[in-house]
């Protein structure tokens, strides 16, 4: 029986409930009733049928289904990104996707519309691929600029390695007939191992100070990295010292592994914000092995084009080796660190006690030195060693209270801070601080230093966990 009798049947005869719903819920039942269809006698006698079947069927399901039915529309974003638009009935409470707005071509018809979709479909997957997990919200403000900057770096540096390779190869003996693959081979191997212990000596040495000033170390890991591949570059003008220059070339490789890999930790710790670490560290490699892939596509473009050429080598050499630092020096200097270090810390205090006001992040890391210091400073340092300096030099001014024992030179600018093993968390910073305030002849009192304190806070400095290169010394009263 088709549907229209089948309506006209319910009308003439009493309808019982269950026809009542399986003839209310079809599809072409539920539309609104302003919904406009050709008209005709039957048709028209339909829709009143229809109609009568609708106030019937209303005083069943506790609802009048020819009120106007009001939509509520959601936006819904994904990583603070608008996806798609979501309407919902109110009354009947049926849930439709009006449309989404990442779909740009429901906004521009033919064929710019299909470009523009296709267009942010791909935006949209690399973000996925190359960005962490919601950026921008999850990264730090300065995350974006340090990576551009960073991503130049590294495509300089991969073609800077590039030409150096050849030239590592041809003073190995590549390609020459009395060349001796085993002493080649013992060549190669003696460089890997003096790598090694470049590796363990530059970490013992130098290991707490890539976490308290990493921009100054993130620098010399690349300065050193355009130097080894200098040395790889000029290694074949002197054959006769092809070792010594190998081995060279790999210790500061090693170290720069060293340095470079510690400070980009440290960097991306900061970037994370979402305790994401993990995630902001993947994308990162993600990012370096893209750039890597390029760089390689570059190379295998360029290298038969220069083979043999030392000239120009050796200006594209010039050429990358500057792009990879500025490059370098424009991405530290993006940097908008939060947490205090020593350099940080000292140039805080410093205004602070000049003009009682508190540096910015921004315009703290920008007057931020990156390889010259602000003093000599002692931090950490143990207790003889503080008083035995203070009993060769009587004009240095000796502070000492409960949580610590400082000592300033002012003429020579070297500070000392000893710290008592019953220091509160601020008992670093507040050393420092009283130390800062002895150089500069002023005193200290406690409640200033709560106020400096309260001031960072307001300014959005991180205090409670800070990388002002303190050693572990530590004295107690017996």
């Amino acid at each position: 029986m088709c549907r229209r009798h089948a309506t006209t049947d319910m009308i003439t005869s009493v309808p019982s409930a269950a026809s009542l719903l399986s003839l209310t819920m079809h599809p072409r039942n539920l539309l609104p009733c302003t919904l406009h269809v050709p008209h005709s006698p039957k048709q028209d006698e339909e829709d009143r049928c229809v109609r009568v079947v609708r106030r019937q069927c209303s005083g069943i399901f506790q609802f009048d289904l020819c009120d106007p039915i009001m939509d509520e529309v959601f936006t819904e974003n994904y990583a603070g990104r608008p996806v798609r638009k979501v309407s919902c009935r109110a009354k009947q409470r049926f849930l439709s996707v009006a449309h989404e707005t990442t779909n740009v071509s429901s906004y521009h018809d033919g064929l710019l519309g299909t470009l523009l979709f296709y267009i942010g479909s791909v935006k949209s997957t690399l973000i996925d691929i190359f960005l962490p997990q919601g950026y921008p919200y999850s990264v730090s403000v300065d995350y974006l600029q340090y990576q551009i900057w960073d991503t130049l770096q590294a495509f300089a540096s991969s073609m800077t390695g590039a030409l150096a390779t050849e030239a590592v190869l041809k003073g190995a003996g590549v390609g020459d007939q009395t060349a001796s693959a085993l002493a080649a081979s013992l060549t190669w191997l003696a460089k890997d191992g003096l790598g090694m212990v470049g590796r363990i000596a530059f970490g013992f040495f130098k290991g707490s100070e890539l976490d308290s000033d990493c921009k100054k170390w993130r620098l010399v890991a690349d300065i050193l990295n355009d130097l080894a591949f200098f040395i790889d570059l000029l290694s074949p003008a002197f054959p006769g010292s092809f070792f010594v220059c190998a081995c060279t070339s790999s210790v500061l490789r090693c170290v720069v592994g060293v340095a470079g890999g510690a400070t980009r930790t440290a960097i991306i710790q900061h970037q994370a914000r979402r305790n994401n670490l993990a995630d902001v560290a993947s994308k990162d490699g993600s990012q370096e092995t893209m750039v890597n892939v390029t760089a390689l596509i570059a190379s295998f473009i360029l290298l038969p084009l220069v083979s043999g050429k030392q000239t120009i080598i050796w200006l594209l050499f010039l050429v990358f080796t500057l792009i990879h630092l500025y490059a370098n020096y424009r991405a530290v200097r993006s940097l908008n660190m939060d947490n205090l270090n020593l350099k940080r810390a000292t140039l805080l205090i410093r205004c602070w006690l000049k003009s009682g006001k508190v540096l910015s992040v921004t315009e703290c890391n920008r007057n931020e030195p990156l390889f010259h210091s602000l003093g000599t400073r002692f931090l950490g340092c143990s207790l003889s060693h503080l008083l035995s300096y203070q009993n060769r030099v009587p004009s240095a001014k000796l502070r000492t209270t409960d949580a610590y024992t400082l000592l300033i030179d002012t003429r020579r600018n070297i500070g000392w801070i000893a710290l008592a093993d019953n220091g509160s968390k601020h008992s670093s910073l507040n050393a420092l601080f009283d130390l800062e305030s002895l150089a500069m002849n002023e005193d200290a009192p406690k409640k200033q230093f709560d106020t400096f304190l309260d001031d960072l806070n307001a300014h959005k400095w991180k205090t409670d966990g800070n990388n002002l290169g303190f050693d572990e010394w530590t004295y107690s009263k017996k």
